[in-house]
């Protein structure tokens, strides 16, 4: 069983008594009582599946992929989750570079070192495209490839735009 209780100041906390006995409390924090009465339905129905050594529902186990990871960290400390697993995050350069060095012993001298100024041309290209990128947000898809091809140094500026844009 789980009790949802609201405090004068409008915010809301779970009390839960989990599995092992212990009374655990989720401090949810001022949100709408619809919220907070979804939140109080799913933290029992968690609490429930695991005195009972059930698995999940898949909307229950769906649930916490959509979490912000402050709210997530809270249901990590009631002893209801499990912490998120890091997340590695691969950027051009590093790619290419691993790429490239992978396929060394393929390749000739030359070729490496020609394949090493395609990898320096394309990390430098997308640091510059990134950068103008980040100033402003709109239009992703014939924008960005537009974009791509004003950074190469092949780019003719005489030619015409990708169909689909006013640049």
């Amino acid at each position: 069983m789980a009790s949802l209780i609201k405090y004068i100041n409008g915010s809301f906390r779970i009390e839960v008594v989990v599995p092992d006995g212990s009374l655990k409390r989720i401090r949810l924090g001022k949100l709408r009582l619809k919220t907070s009465e979804s939140w109080h339905r799913r933290v029992e129905a968690l609490v429930s599946d695991l005195a009972a050594g059930e698995p999940h529902g898949r909307g229950l186990a769906a649930w916490p992929a959509d979490l912000p990871i402050e709210l997530h960290e809270r249901r990590v400390k009631a002893g209801l989750a499990d912490r998120r697993a890091a997340t590695t995050t691969v950027t051009v350069g590093p790619f290419l570079a691993a790429r490239l060095e992978a396929r060394k012993p393929e390749y000739k001298v030359a070729s490496v070192r020609a394949w090493q100024q395609v990898v320096d041309g394309l990390t430098e290209s997308w640091i510059r495209l990134s950068d103008r990128r980040s100033d402003s947000r709109k239009g992703r898809g014939v924008s960005a490839a537009n974009d791509l091809r004003r950074a190469s140094p092949h780019h003719d500026p005489q030619a015409a735009p990708a169909r689909g844009t006013d640049a």
